[in-house]
């Protein structure tokens, strides 16, 4: 790629704020993300947006409200258009991001990254995501509109998008086809993350995004 180092600055449970302030976890302060940047910083990837709308968090939610209504939509019911609205809600704060970032390194290559798809578009696969019937649709049309708003944002920008959903290869599919791991995973990662299959398909798509074969 032409890059002579890299410095990875991610953190499991990142929310926007933490790329300008110092993220509290329960084991160390991590410095402000923006701090690893400088005008002499040439590629920025940038994954951001799912902390902040929630994504787990309405999963174990929907999960719950479905023990009594497997068949029906207790999860849409209860939500409505919050979650659209929740993620029309973020499109500033995505936006900022990217105009923080030119003004941090102004001649860098900056690649957004979306989110990989976590439930199939219906039917879903319980007890392996014990999400009701009637709420798989809908969760997966939220993530899908949470993809296409970073996309947006993103080439407003002038970054590179690098758009990751690909059907086939959610958390309902078999272990050895599945990207991404349930709440209960089954391979080595936390739940409703990336596997090691899954993230080894982003690094491909993203070297892809800015002219690398793999």
């Amino acid at each position: 790629m032409g890059v002579a180092a890299f410095t990875d600055v991610s953190c499991a449970g990142a929310v926007i704020r933490d790329l300008r302030e110092p993220q509290h976890t329960d084991l160390i302060d991590v410095p402000p993300q923006f701090d690893a940047l400088t005008p002499e910083t040439d590629l920025v990837t940038v994954g951001i947006g799912g902390n902040d709308l929630g994504f787990t968090d309405i999963l174990m939610e929907c999960a719950k409200r479905s023990l009594h209504n497997p068949f029906g939509s207790p999860c849409a019911d209860h939500f409505g258009d919050e979650l659209d609205q929740r993620v029309e809600g973020l499109r500033d704060d995505v936006s900022g991001v990217y105009a923080e970032i030119a003004e941090h390194s102004p001649e860098a290559t900056v690649v957004g990254v979306g989110y990989l798809q976590i439930l199939p578009e219906s039917k879903g696969c319980w007890p392996k995501a014990p999400i009701a019937r009637g709420d798989v649709a809908y969760l997966d049309g939220v993530q899908t509109s949470l993809n296409q708003m970073i996309a947006e944002e993103s080439r407003a920008a002038g970054a590179v998008f690098v758009d990751v959903l690909e059907r086939g290869h959610d958390v309902c599919q078999s272990s050895s086809r599945r990207w991404v791991e349930g709440l209960v995973p089954e391979n080595n990662a936390a739940p409703v993350h990336p596997n090691k299959a899954g993230m080894e398909a982003v690094s491909e798509r993203l070297l892809a995004g800015v002219g690398v074969q793999p």
